[in-house]
């Protein structure tokens, strides 16, 4: 096993190992790349010089996080990621995960329980997944009504343009995230106002669609995301409004709805929520099927 803690001076090796086996939302390098800051690394380990798991690296608290499945062929990822855990745990005290529902009951059954520490999720997430072939931008039938009517008084009420992001509004933009997260008050969009900011810094790249909503002339919602390598299944990564204007979320998310529709995308993946608030929103735009994905972490005894 290798470790990499320059990730940027292997960019090219990740992308390709992306290009080969990467099929999770968070299989993104610009992504991965964006979620550092103060005292967290993204570290990426390769194995056999082929396969690779992104991780950050907490050193604060000597810990690790998985934030994606193994960069592997599937019938390899769950042996890679416990040889993974067997080599972080010698030298690092804990480490947190995130996986999805089945895979997590074959890691369960796998891991011995008699060496570690296996504790129970302290958070579950439930992530929406939309058909695009059920998706009318019309907004047609009493299903739509509600969302309909949102987006129609939103438009009859103040001057909206809608652009694909220009870096001459990069200060501005940068401004909705702060405000996005002085409103919202909670540790979520504590922690992910960094990594918004990132993106946002770094000019959205690895971003296959970003659309800026200006209300009046002001840029008030930022929504960004790409395809998931190896599928035509869209993940929208960034989603977020200053809340100054009542329907703001509804129409940013039926704006991405009709945009992604016309690209063609078989699939769409809103992200996780863990508040049931969020989740509800979400299930506004009517998914046809919910993921279910479990966090927790790992130490040694």
């Amino acid at each position: 096993m290798r470790v990499i803690n320059n990730i940027l001076e292997s960019k090219e090796l990740i992308e390709q190992l992306i290009s080969s086996y990467g099929n999770m939302s968070e299989h993104n390098f610009w992504y991965y790349y964006n979620m550092k800051e103060e005292g967290v690394i993204p570290t990426f380990f390769i194995f056999e010089e082929k396969y690779g798991v992104f991780a950050l690296y907490y050193e604060d608290d000597n810990e690790y996080e998985i934030i994606s499945d193994v960069l592997a062929p599937k019938e390899k990822q769950l042996d890679l990621l416990l040889n993974f855990i067997e080599h972080s745990l010698r030298s690092s005290d804990k480490i947190f995960l995130t996986l999805e529902k089945e895979f997590r009951r074959k890691f369960l059954n796998k891991i011995s329980q008699e060496k570690y520490n296996i504790h129970k999720p302290s958070r579950i997430f439930d992530s929406p997944v939309f058909n695009m072939n059920d998706f009318d931008s019309s907004l047609p039938g009493k299903d739509w009504k509600k969302i309909r009517n949102i987006k129609n008084t939103f438009f009859n009420e103040n001057r909206i343009e809608i652009k694909e992001y220009k870096k001459e509004d990069k200060e501005l933009i940068k401004k909705v995230i702060e405000d996005w997260e002085k409103t919202r008050k909670s540790t979520v969009a504590k922690a992910w106002a960094p990594t918004f900011l990132n993106f946002v810094e770094n000019d959205f790249k690895g971003c296959d669609m970003t659309r800026i909503i200006y209300v009046n002339d002001e840029p008030c919602a930022i929504t960004a995301g790409w395809r998931i390598p190896n599928t035509n299944t869209y993940y929208s990564s960034i989603g977020i409004h200053n809340y100054k204007h009542k329907g703001l979320g509804e129409v940013a998310y039926v704006d991405d709805l009709k945009q992604l529709k016309e690209k063609k995308y078989d699939f769409v993946d809103f992200g996780g929520s863990e508040k049931k608030n969020l989740l509800n929103f979400k299930l506004k735009f009517n998914p046809h099927s919910m993921e279910k994905y479990y966090f927790f972490k790992i130490s040694k005894k």
